[in-house]
């Protein structure tokens, strides 16, 4: 799959710290003169030779300079401790521990680093519904509450986040208080966006869940595992494959991680969106599906519903945003459409068979009307590595309708 071998993470950090030329080293390495590393001659940092990296070191990520305003292929694939899933009322609730690393923070369209400091772990959470199987893109953070033998030791509110290895998910990187098992009790939110399908009238009420993982030395070794891809490859347009399967595919796929069932929040794959399939539009390397359903649909009697002056004889505009290569769900975006001259803001809908997407109904017939959408807002969502970059600056996108 790749050109030449990957390097170790120990082989990596040796040749950071002798000068790697493109890449800059974050994290712990950018120390002050009291806590630079003395170097004794040998071949390895710090005149060590025992095989293993110190706690500082596995801190330092490797940085690509000039990374593209697009989805691109990180340094590394990321190890994860994989925990059971959860029953949490209509919810499966699975776990996930890692190693810190940075990530990004979106507000509007700027984007905010998020550096590991001497954080213990980032954990995540993923949620689906029993029912379909979809991960459920809930759209406000759950709360957890991490204790120890009993005893509390912190509130978190994850951010809800993007991963190509993970997909939607929320996570971030927290401190501990040594090591031991740790507790996590959470509660999820109710889903607010509309919800229509198998979705309609269920989801509105909080769920709690709970599952304990292990901070341990099997834990922190996971970074000293970590394979890094031939660095010629960094920086290079493409997504790391999802959890779920090795070929790159996701149709909510399920990813069977040391035993574990994880499914993928995948959208709908394109032949699978229901109703009349249009050209598909791209904008800041995000790709939207477009489709529109005949008229009398169940989405129409829901706009009918919500007060739209549209009655249920209108055609039914979707559209489904969606990550370029491993179709990844975008929430909470403000999209808008003109069609024919009608200016209309997109709903936030979860359904079964159009997954998660935006859409209205139609006053009139759109055969051959010039469709232009506007992404108001983009994907409100933090990023891992890869994503950071992508989805932000999203300019107009215009097709033609044929019906």
């Amino acid at each position: 799959m790749y050109g030449s071998p990957p390097l170790s993470r120990r082989r990596l950090l040796q040749r950071a710290t002798a000068g790697a030329g493109t890449l800059a080293i974050a994290g712990c390495l950018e120390r002050g003169e009291d806590d630079t590393p003395e170097s004794t001659g040998d071949d390895e940092p710090n005149g060590s030779d025992d095989g293993t990296d110190g706690p500082d070191d596995l801190l330092a990520f490797p940085e690509i300079e000039n990374p593209p305003d697009a989805v691109y292929r990180p340094t590394h694939r990321e190890r994860v401790r994989m925990l059971e899933p959860v029953d949490a009322g209509d919810y499966h609730v699975a776990g996930m521990v890692t190693y810190p690393h940075p990530f990004w923070l979106v507000d509007g369209s700027g984007v905010e680093t998020v550096e590991p400091d001497r954080d213990d772990v980032h954990l995540m959470v993923t949620a689906w519904d029993r029912e379909t199987g979809q991960v459920v893109p809930v759209d406000s953070s759950p709360v957890l509450e991490l204790s120890q033998d009993g005893e509390f030791v912190r509130e978190v509110r994850p951010w809800l986040m993007l991963s190509q290895q993970m997909g939607f998910h929320f996570g971030d990187n927290l401190s501990l208080d040594g090591d031991g098992t740790y507790r996590v009790e959470g509660r999820l939110s109710p889903v607010s966006i509309r919800k229509t399908g198998a979705f309609e009238d269920r989801l509105d009420d909080p769920v709690s869940f709970e599952f304990a993982f292990d901070f341990d030395d099997d834990l922190r070794r996971l970074a000293t595992e970590v394979e890094y891809f031939p660095e010629d490859e960094w920086g290079e347009r493409g997504a790391l494959e999802p959890m779920a399967n090795g070929d790159g595919e996701s149709d909510n796929d399920v990813s069977d991680h040391d035993g574990h069932a994880i499914p993928y929040s995948s959208t709908p794959p394109t032949g699978g969106l229901p109703g009349s399939l249009q050209e598909p539009l791209e904008s800041g390397d995000a790709v939207f599906e477009v489709t529109i359903l005949e008229p009398g649909s169940r989405f129409v009697d829901g706009e009918a519903d919500a007060g739209t002056d549209t009655g249920t004889d209108g055609r039914y505009l979707a559209v489904s945003p969606r990550t370029p290569y491993n179709h990844c769900v975008l929430p909470l975006m403000a999209l808008e459409v003109t069609v024919d001259g009608d200016s209309r803001r997109l709903t936030e809908t979860l359904d079964h068979e159009l997954g998660l997407h935006y859409g209205t109904a139609l006053a009139t017939d759109p055969d051959e009307a010039t469709l232009e959408l506007e992404v108001r807002t983009p994907p409100q969502v933090s990023r891992h590595r890869g994503y950071e970059t992508a989805f932000l600056e999203m300019p107009s996108a215009s097709t033609v309708i044929s019906l």
